[in-house]
């Protein structure tokens, strides 16, 4: 397969992916975005971020994002706090209702996940395991090369993970 055809494929298959995941998120009768689950699991490690951070690892613009941020704010789902050092800074973080609702909403995702993986073979699965850590590294190594900055949480194998998927949650 030639690297045209393979890139094709993968943004074929991405969307695929988004809207599996997108009707487990509806399932959860949350009316939780893709972008809500993106920031609560940026803040799943429980460390308070500033918000012009946040926004920035969400790529949306500071005033859509304080607007996200309102809307969980008043749901119970995160809090802001002035900066400790610095009273120009808000701090968001998660709440216990709000790592509630993540955890929920992320084993409902996984679901739906499982039911498509489900059918595969165990060949397939494996090549499909091989295949998707390869592709992660590579996106984690140019993520790197161009600077881009780190996620403030480490998933799986202590790597930077770009949004909206985090890592799984603590048993």
């Amino acid at each position: 397969m030639s690297d045209e055809k393979l890139e094709e494929l993968i943004l074929q298959t991405i969307p695929l992916i988004g809207r599996t995941v997108d009707a487990a998120m509806r399932q959860t009768q949350q009316h939780l975005s893709p972008v809500h689950f993106g920031l609560l699991n940026l803040l799943q490690s429980g460390e308070a971020l500033p918000q012009n951070e946040l926004a920035a690892l969400l790529q949306i613009s500071p005033s859509t994002f304080s607007a996200t941020v309102d809307a969980l704010v008043k749901r119970g789902w995160l809090v802001r706090n002035p900066g400790e050092h610095d009273r120009r800074i808000t701090l968001i973080s998660i709440t216990p209702t709000g790592r509630d609702v993540l955890e929920q909403v992320h084993r409902q995702a996984l679901a739906g996940l499982i039911k498509i993986i489900e059918t595969l073979g165990e060949v397939e699965k494996n090549q499909v395991r091989v295949g998707l850590m390869a592709l992660r590294q590579a996106f984690i190594q140019n993520w790197t090369k161009e600077g881009l900055p780190e996620l403030p949480f480490p998933p799986p194998g202590g790597m930077p993970f770009p949004p909206p998927f985090g890592p799984p949650f603590p048993k």
